[in-house]
């Protein structure tokens, strides 16, 4: 009997690619993406030398994060193609510059009380009790030009605690404030969200929603344009790393094709190739956490203009999202709560007309 190889797992991948294509049940296409995935994780795992197993490098590290995220990419060049043609062509008449908000750290805690008290009765009650704690809120001095923010919560006792940086960019500082906000709030809707490695990925959503519903209060609240143009900086940004997912994975792609190279020893024609190669041997790999912030703010955007039309009902989707048993798929969970990019086109007029 002869020994099978990565050659066999190979055809195994090939007939999985031809059932994709074929299968219309959501539910059972998510099986198979789920199955290209590992079945692609296998075939890295046969492929690779026994000296990078010891010691994977971002190229390998690329390989493996890249096979997990099959079913995400028909939603990445979605919003690619619905968002390319306005951050190509779109800018601001008045230039962009910081606006010194001039606001101390207890003026913009008091705003961010203002924005949760302007949400619906069940948010603004958790907000309201998580608030009641007086060491819960941490401000860190920074040179970075935006701001960076942090929440970690502590299981059993149910406490978030936030730090939030100071920023040369000072509207971006009530961002993150937003932001680390509503991770708070989703801990408390689900703890186990936040202690459990396995339950979600995209705890990012929850955030994302917040920093947006911040940002848009914000901007009325002060009566100033800089701020409101954040939720267009958002974007821009988000379409940017949107574009280098799929440049990394494309070459992953290549990589695959070409029996999972090291930086060394692939076989490259392609400038950009050549350019995301040397970017992430020389930087390292940060492809999950990229494409985790992307999916979550594609879906934030369904959040938030839904919200903008009926406030409980949006935040019964983000509920639906945040308290998904353990045992339910968390893309289906998504994919039946909200339709990824359906509302894209309308964000996009939103953010622009200031």
């Amino acid at each position: 009997m002869a020994d099978w190889t990565s050659k066999d797992i190979r055809n195994d991948l090939k007939l999985l690619e031809r059932m994709l294509k074929t299968e219309k049940n959501p539910i059972i296409r998510e099986e198979i993406y789920r199955a290209i995935g590992e079945t692609k994780r296998i075939i890295l795992e046969e492929e690779m030398k026994p000296s990078d197993e010891v010691s994977p490098d971002a190229i390998f590290a690329l390989y493996d994060e890249s096979a997990r995220y099959e079913i995400y990419y028909p939603i990445i060049k979605e919003f690619i193609r619905k968002t390319r043609y306005t951050v190509d062509n779109f800018s601001f008449q008045s230039p962009i510059v910081p606006w010194n908000l001039n606001l101390s750290e207890q003026d913009m805690s008091e705003l961010i009380q203002e924005f949760f008290n302007s949400t619906p009765k069940e948010i603004k009650e958790i907000y309201d009790e998580i608030n009641k704690r007086k060491k819960r809120i941490r401000f860190e001095k920074s040179e970075e030009y935006e701001s960076q923010g942090r929440m970690v919560f502590v299981p059993k006792l149910n406490k978030p605690y936030i730090t939030v940086g100071h920023a040369v960019n000072k509207p971006s500082i009530l961002q993150s404030f937003a932001h680390e906000e509503g991770h708070s709030i989703g801990s408390i809707l689900n703890p186990e969200r936040y202690t459990d490695d396995k339950h979600s990925l995209f705890q990012e959503i929850e955030s994302t929603f917040f920093e947006l519903l911040g940002i848009d209060f914000f901007s009325q609240e002060l009566n100033h344009e800089e701020m409101k143009k954040r939720l267009f900086y958002k974007m821009q940004s988000i379409f940017f790393n949107a574009e280098e997912i799929l440049l990394e994975r494309k070459l992953s792609e290549i990589g695959f094709s070409q029996n999972h190279p090291n930086e060394d020893n692939f076989s490259l024609e392609d400038n950009d190739m050549i350019f995301t190669l040397q970017d992430i041997a020389n930087g390292g790999c940060s492809f999950e956490k990229n494409i985790i912030y992307l999916i979550s703010y594609i879906i934030a955007i369904e959040l938030f203009e839904l919200y903008k039309e009926n406030k409980e009902q949006a935040v019964e989707c983000l509920k639906k999202i945040v308290q998904r048993e353990k045992g339910e798929s968390e893309y289906q969970n998504i994919m039946q709560t909200v339709t990824p990019n359906k509302s894209l086109i309308k964000h996009k007029k939103r953010i622009t007309q200031i």
